[in-house]
């Protein structure tokens, strides 16, 4: 089973000592974390990072083997998706705790984030605030959840979430991978509620009536993050 690398987080956290100005939006999948951060970029000055770009983009081809172990197995797997959802679930949640650290090793030397020192607005691809919350200040993090129906509705129905559902159905026994990974889902969501609850992360819970230019606004008083009109 995969294992925070505590060595390589030590080595992340020394690069971004002095980084007061790197804000992090997160929150399960459909939260509207996306759209909430171009929202806030539009109208501020503050440059957007999309993390999940990054770690299914750019990050794929720098994995070393020995320094980033949990993602050379993932994306090493035939079919990386199919390799996820074979995991338990404690194998699954051990697997993106490590994976985590390697991605904020990849952030933090990333010419995006180490040549620039204005204000950095990054979008999600969090599953362990815990984590995050050793890397940067709690206060600089938001949480945005909604409820596991909201979720299953966008999974199921969502044009933009539709090919993640044709993956999982070319695949092998398509209606049980399909439970597992809507269960992960879960999971994932879980998980980030409580380790923000335990982190005194702030967090909002969003419903359909929650506008975006209203939570954009409320972020980015949060973060300090000057809006224009």
């Amino acid at each position: 089973m995969f294992s925070v690398d505590e060595h390589l987080l030590e080595v992340v956290q020394e690069r971004l000592t002095g980084r007061k100005n790197i804000y992090w939006i997160i929150g399960a999948a459909s939260s509207g974390k996306s759209t909430i951060g171009r929202a806030i970029s539009a109208q501020s000055q503050v440059q957007l990072y999309d993390m999940d770009a990054h770690v299914y983009g750019s990050y794929a081809g720098l994995y070393d083997s020995e320094r980033h172990p949990a993602n050379t197995a993932w994306l090493s797997a035939p079919n990386p998706l199919a390799w996820q959802l074979d995991l338990t679930m404690e194998a699954f949640d051990a697997f993106n705790r490590a994976a985590s650290v390697e991605h904020f090793d990849l952030f933090s030397q990333d010419a995006e984030i180490g040549d620039v020192q204005g204000p950095v607005l990054v979008d999600g691809g969090i599953t362990h605030p815990s984590l995050l919350a050793k890397i940067i200040p709690q206060q600089n993090i938001f949480c945005i959840h909604v409820n596991r129906a909201e979720r299953i509705h966008a999974w199921e129905s969502a044009e933009e979430r539709a090919s993640m559902k044709q993956w999982i159905f070319d695949l092998p026994d398509p209606e049980e991978k399909w439970a597992k990974f809507l269960e992960l889902d879960e999971a994932i969501a879980q998980t980030i509620v409580a380790e923000c609850q335990r982190n005194q992360i702030e967090l909002c819970m969003r419903d359909e009536y929650t506008s975006v230019p209203y939570l954009a606004e409320k972020i980015a008083a949060y973060f300090g993050i000057e809006l224009s009109p």
